[in-house]
């Protein structure tokens, strides 16, 4: 619906708020929460009404509505002590002052309740709510992870709350039907891996935290819920027997990986049997066979090796290795029983690093290939008809998506305003369960004068990877506010961000980097580098092979360097921007992280052992992440190099000073989200919220 509010119009489809000069996009709660007030203006509204109506009842503090609020009146240049649309009243709540009219309901009328999100932008000005102060400290002029992939299968982005889904994508694709979400779990930490008992009775999910990972069973109709894992270690995932009388999960610590066979009456757990013992570090995915003997899991021998399917008679103890696709990155670890038919339906990546979905016929051990994804996603499982495959849609992933068994005819099942994963069908011929989710992180400053972190963009959304440019006047970072994964910008004097491409598709950046003349930014993809114009926000693809790609930097002023993985083998080659060609650096080089001053480039050889400077001096670190999410998480500026020590099990961003060989403690943090160092400080990116829900889509 679009409102007429004072000087502003607010559209609640398109998430903006427009004057006469500038267009300001809303981040989603922020349209949540002003749309209330438009529907009710003049009325108090408390805070739990705010929290029931907007929230969906969800648990949440009061700081996180003040902070909405906080976000509002900047947008709408209101203050507090003299309000003309958002009137405080002390232990009472909010009353919306303004004169509301409403001018239309645009699209919207034939769904009243859809929240479907454009990221069309108007030719005015842009600017995001979250304003914070000019750069602080820019210096102008001086568990293994392995769980977690198969848990949660996918990026979890920004989440609101909706009932029903009726949506449309971008570009458009045709609505099956219409489906309608409801919260399955409500709780405050990552509740994972949903499976529905075949009566539809009972759920079986796993909840993440900092304290591990546990297997609970829940009575969907009573909402009495039990523990049924172990509490020595991380319990889950789970599947059901397709009577419904058994369980089966995964439980590992550190040193062990084992699954469990559990016999249940309603929540009861009348037997528990270890069936497999898997080797250590292997964390894969079990679902049982149409056979109730028989299983189907996932298995390595050890990350980082990749994954194999294998299927587990109970009563024999026979384990077979499945005919399956060729092994690449992370192997087989995604699969799907046909919801009739003996067959398995199997997504893994190809050497492209798209994703291929295969058919595999049990009876005569038959493998089929259906067709290539080039897109950036995960998890193909079969539909209720088997006849058509479901995935989650494309980064940032918010809808589900169906394809024929050629990879055509792509239809939206629904589409949501918050993250969708790990779907799987629920047994009763129509409805799915999924994870939804929210993952915000914000970008932080320290500054090594008061030795002291103060945040610098923050919003309700994901704001992470933050780059700052040679000449320390701007700061890059990757934000999903506008619906889908953009490069933003702040610059020096300026007190808020623009939006600096127009991307509008699926691609996650792996790694970016600032060209030394500042005038592009380098983005690496999972096969693919993109160079962006610094100003225009206009990109163009390198002629590169799609394959593995890890660790960017710029050589210099026209060559981007990067490392290839060929043959099991990493390779640093350089790319000239000017003639497009492609070179090899000496094959004793895994990574290279080049830097302006030759003196701070960082190498890894083919043994991991890490050099600087142009001699190549060695260098002697803590235990540290040196490479992780395809980035070289180090980087050295004058006498001190920057890094990740793991010694004490928890993160520690490190300072080591090379002359003195000195090592120093600065904060608590993960560079797994991009830091950036400029003369007076760092710049990274801090988790400050993750968490997700079982969902379930009812098709009407």
């Amino acid at each position: 619906m679009r409102w007429k509010i004072r000087q502003f119009v607010f559209c609640e489809k398109s998430q903006t708020l427009s004057d006469a000069e500038v267009t300001i996009i809303l981040e989603p709660l922020s349209v949540e929460v002003l749309a209330y007030f438009c529907r009710n203006p003049n009325a108090m509204i408390s805070r739990d009404m705010l929290i029931t109506e907007v929230w969906n009842s969800r648990i949440v503090s009061d700081n996180a509505v003040t902070r909405v609020i906080t976000k509002l009146r900047k947008a709408l240049a209101d203050t507090p002590d003299s309000p003309r649309f958002i009137a405080t009243f002390p232990k009472k709540g909010y009353k919306f002052v303004a004169d509301v009219e409403l001018l239309d309901q645009d699209t919207e009328t034939q769904h009243p309740i859809s929240t479907a999100i454009s990221t069309t932008t108007s030719p005015k000005l842009i600017r995001a709510t979250g304003v914070m102060p000019r750069l602080v400290g820019f210096g102008f002029g001086g568990l293994s992870l392995v769980v977690l992939s198969l848990a949660i299968c996918g990026l979890l982005v920004w989440l609101s709350f909706s009932s029903h889904a009726t949506f449309s994508t971008s570009p458009p694709l045709s609505i099956s039907s219409i489906y309608r979400i409801d919260a399955l779990t409500r709780g405050t930490d990552r509740e994972l891996h949903p499976a529905v008992s075949p009566d539809g009775r009972y759920l079986t999910y796993s909840r993440f935290n900092a304290d591990g990972m546990r297997l609970f069973l829940k009575d969907l109709e009573t909402e009495e819920t039990v523990e049924i894992g172990d509490q020595n270690g991380w319990s889950g995932p789970a599947a059901w027997s397709e009577d419904g009388k058994q369980l089966t999960y995964l439980n590992t610590t550190g040193d062990t990986c084992q699954y469990y066979l559990l016999s249940v009456a309603k929540l009861v757990i009348t037997q528990r049997q270890l069936i497999h013992n898997c080797p250590k570090g292997s964390y894969g995915k079990i679902i049982f066979s149409h056979e109730n003997h028989t299983l189907f899991y996932a298995e390595t021998l050890g990350p980082p090796l990749p994954f194999s399917i294998f299927e587990l008679n109970v009563n024999t103890g026979d384990v077979r290795r499945l005919p399956q696709p060729e092994l690449v990155l992370g192997g087989n670890s995604q699969f799907d029983l046909h919801p009739t038919d003996n067959q398995l339906l199997i997504s893994s990546p190809n050497h492209q690093q798209w994703l291929d979905v295969y058919s595999l016929d049990l009876t005569n051990d038959e493998l089929r290939h259906l067709f290539e994804l080039r897109e950036y996603t995960c998890c193909a499982i079969w539909d209720h008809s088997g006849t058509r495959v479901v995935i989650q849609g494309e980064h940032p992933a918010q809808e589900l998506i169906s394809f024929n068994l050629h990879g055509k005819n792509k239809t939206a099942l629904f589409q949501v305003p918050h993250s969708v994963s790990s779907p799987t069908r629920i047994p009763n011929s129509k409805d799915y369960a999924y994870v939804g989710g929210a993952l915000n992180r914000d970008v932080y400053y320290y500054a090594f004068n008061d030795q002291a972190s103060k945040i610098m963009i923050d919003s309700t959304m994901d704001d992470w990877l933050p780059i700052v440019s040679a000449d320390e006047k701007k700061l890059a970072f990757i934000s999903d506010r506008s619906g889908s994964e953009e490069i933003w910008l702040r610059q020096d004097g300026q007190a808020f961000e623009r939006k600096l491409t127009s991307y509008k598709d699926g691609r996650h950046y792996f790694d970016m980097q600032w060209s030394p003349d500042a005038k592009f930014i380098a983005g690496m993809t999972i096969n693919e580098i993109h160079l962006t114009n610094a100003t225009s926000g206009n990109w163009r693809k390198l002629k590169i092979p799609q394959e593995e790609l890890s660790g960017i930097s710029w050589k210099d002023h026209q060559t981007i360097s990067f490392s290839i993985k060929k043959a099991g083998q990493w390779q640093v080659k350089h790319y000239n921007i000017l003639n497009d060609q492609l070179t090899s650096a000496p094959g004793e080089w895994q990574f290279v992280r080049h830097a302006i001053n030759s003196r701070d480039s960082l190498w890894i050889d083919q043994n991991n052992t890490i050099f600087y400077g142009e001699s190549h001096t060695p260098l002697e670190l803590k235990p540290t992440r040196a490479f992780q999410n395809r980035r070289i998480n180090l980087l050295k500026s004058g006498d001190f190099v920057f890094y990740t020590s793991t010694d004490s099990g928890v993160p520690q961003l490190m300072q080591f000073k090379v002359k003195t060989q000195k090592h120093i403690q600065l904060f608590t943090a993960d560079t797994a989200n991009g830091i950036s160092v400029s003369d007076s400080g760092i710049y990274y990116s801090q988790l400050t919220n993750n968490y997700a829900n079982i969902y379930r889509a009812s098709g009407e």
